[in-house]
């Protein structure tokens, strides 16, 4: 099988999801979904580690909780010293929850052709290509916690 063929059919499984998972944000910049998830995973993370999980500038992340926070999705907590930690509210839980499973639903209905046995080998191809890949990064929209670097 051609290289290229191989990437373009995971160009288009990324798009499927990507493009399902746009409709569902209903309005949401990706960033703000990036920090609703990683929120609901974490407990209280601060500004700075938000900022280094979902890849912006500190500056940039600091926006995107104002909006968030304008929205009742999130809420600032704490403050030790110049550091300060971010929470969900019950809503921007909800509103977690809401996204991730409209992700799941859209990678599930793609897996559906799948026996049981087709599935483990493709999760252990998903292990070693996503082996040795920054955890934060390329998890941050994951909605179970999983090693990409697991042993196969």
């Amino acid at each position: 099988m051609q290289a290229n063929y191989l990437a373009d059919q995971l160009s288009a499984i990324s798009t499927t999801l990507e493009d399902a998972s746009l409709q569902a944000y209903g309005g949401l910049p990706v960033s703000s979904v990036a920090v609703l998830m990683l929120l609901n995973k974490s407990v209280a993370p601060s500004l700075g580690s938000i900022a280094d999980q979902i890849r912006l500038s500190h500056s940039a992340t600091v926006r995107v909780i104002d909006r968030l926070e304008k929205m009742q999705l999130v809420k600032r907590v704490k403050r030790q010293g110049r550091m300060v930690k971010v929470a969900l509210t019950f809503e921007g839980k909800r509103r977690a929850n809401e996204l991730s499973q409209a992700r799941t639903q859209t990678a599930e209905a793609l897996l559906k052709n799948l026996d049981a046995n087709q599935r483990d080998i493709l999760s252990e191809f998903f292990s070693k290509m996503l082996k040795g890949l920054e955890q934060s990064a390329s998890t941050r929209f994951c909605s179970s916690k999983f090693k990409a670097d697991a042993s196969t």
